[in-house]
């Protein structure tokens, strides 16, 4: 019986891929990048198109799909019959992409038969040197951006994953289910993805993001995330007569960067190790200001960065007699890894499905967050997260293969029906 759900796709294989790759291409070619500047949600109209399309597209599946006024898509997939008391099993994606390149025009282009050296892109190339991983889709299809923008593969290759998975379980009554819930959220890369979720419509879930990463990931950890917004305040003096007088809170600001430490910054760590990301600055002589990002996976590290922050302000108002700073902190997210030991059954039938999806499990920490950290926190579970095969995320390098969006497909219906079975034995 272990080889069932094998056997359907072995047999669907050709038509599975093909299904992925059309969603995919679908997807990513709408700009749907998020506007953390916007305080509306979603924050971009490209956000609405895709919604509207995804919605579209689970009602001519058959699905019981709503889309609300805050922009949360949920689409339900009922149960197998005789299965209608297992417990529901829910996925999330996101449709926004990040700010941090160009998104808004994006040209996919689909490289079949990848040769294992340089993706020549319209605009640059990807070498395997750069990405090592390329190397393991050897005669693949790899799908990139036209190297003027990113794919949007972070999270466009879920938002695929999950389609493509109802898709297939609707064609496939044989394969037993319980409930599944579909949420596509907005924003999550602008930090808001969890915002105008409806709660109630999750609550006794079992919660999984699909959100990027190498096939055969799963995460349970993630980042803890904090943002300090730093004021600067000036006294303009015109330049000409500004001896003794002038305080430049340009120079002021320019000052505090300096002093974050080069050894914690994003470019200088990996692993364990969290830093300090100043994400944005703007301004004028008499006031600017500084958008800041703590970092780490450790909650006593964040708070030794915050009294760092203070300090190095104060230092800041020392060197500039009649400026001032000012600083507020906002908890973005906490590391969902501190739920990990609630509800067990959520991270171990994942391990299951991904093991017997991909022969291996690549057991990782988020060097950054989903909307699964905030699920997790609100609900007091695990909220796992799932690979989709994206790599190099929030770049024009963006790519991804598509067996391992395949792969990532396999692995939302074993999931599904594992969890038919409560005593871990079920057909998968």
């Amino acid at each position: 019986m272990s080889d069932f759900i094998d056997n359907i796709i072995e047999k669907e294989k050709e038509s599975l891929r093909s299904n992925i790759l059309r969603r995919f291409l679908s997807y990513a070619s709408i700009g749907s990048q998020c506007d953390r500047h916007n305080p509306v949600v979603p924050s971009s109209k490209g956000q609405w198109e895709l919604l509207k399309l995804l919605d579209a597209e689970c009602n001519r599946l058959g699905l019981v799909s709503e889309l609300d006024e805050n922009g949360y898509l949920y689409v339900f997939l009922p149960a197998s019959s005789g299965c209608e008391d297992v417990r529901t099993v829910a996925f999330f994606s996101h449709v926004d992409t990040a700010e941090d390149a160009p998104g808004e025009i994006v040209n996919p282009i689909v490289h079949d038969n990848y040769d294992g050296g340089p993706v020549r892109l319209k605009n640059g190339t990807i070498l395997p040197e750069e990405s090592p991983e390329l190397l393991l889709y050897k005669g693949d299809t790899i799908v990139t951006s036209d190297g003027t923008s990113l794919l949007g593969a972070d999270d466009k290759a879920g938002l695929a994953a999950i389609v493509s998975a109802l898709d297939f379980l609707l064609s496939h009554p044989e394969i037993k289910h319980g409930p599944v819930l579909f949420v596509a959220t907005p924003d999550e890369e602008s930090g808001r993805g969890t915002s105008g979720l409806d709660y109630n419509r999750i609550k006794g879930c079992a919660c999984y993001t699909m959100d990027a990463g190498l096939e055969g990931e799963l995460e349970t950890d993630c980042f803890n995330a904090v943002k300090a917004e730093l004021i600067f305040k000036g006294v303009p003096v015109h330049p000409g007569t500004a001896r003794g007088l002038l305080v430049n809170a340009v120079s002021m600001a320019a000052l505090f960067v300096s002093m974050l430490p080069r050894s914690e910054s994003p470019e200088a760590t990996d692993e364990d190790y969290g830093f300090y990301l100043p994400l944005a600055i703007n301004g004028s002589v008499s006031e600017a200001r500084l958008e800041l990002f703590l970092r780490d996976f450790d909650f006593s590290e964040i708070e030794r960065r915050q009294d760092a922050v203070l300090a190095y302000a104060k230092a800041v108002e020392a060197s500039f007699p009649g400026g001032s700073v000012q600083v507020a902190f906002t908890t973005q997210y906490r590391n969902m890894g501190e739920f990990s030991d609630r509800d067990r059954q959520v991270i171990d039938y994942a391990v299951i499905a991904v093991n017997k999806s991909c022969g291996k499990v690549l057991r990782k920490k988020i060097r950054g967050g989903t909307d699964g950290a905030r699920i997790a926190e609100e609900l007091k579970m695990p909220v796992p997260n799932i690979f989709t095969g994206a790599m190099l995320m929030h770049s024009v390098h963006e790519w991804v293969a598509l067996s391992a969006m395949q792969k990532a497909v396999e692995t939302i219906i074993r999931l599904t029906n594992i969890w038919t079975k409560s005593d871990n034995s079920g057909i998968i």
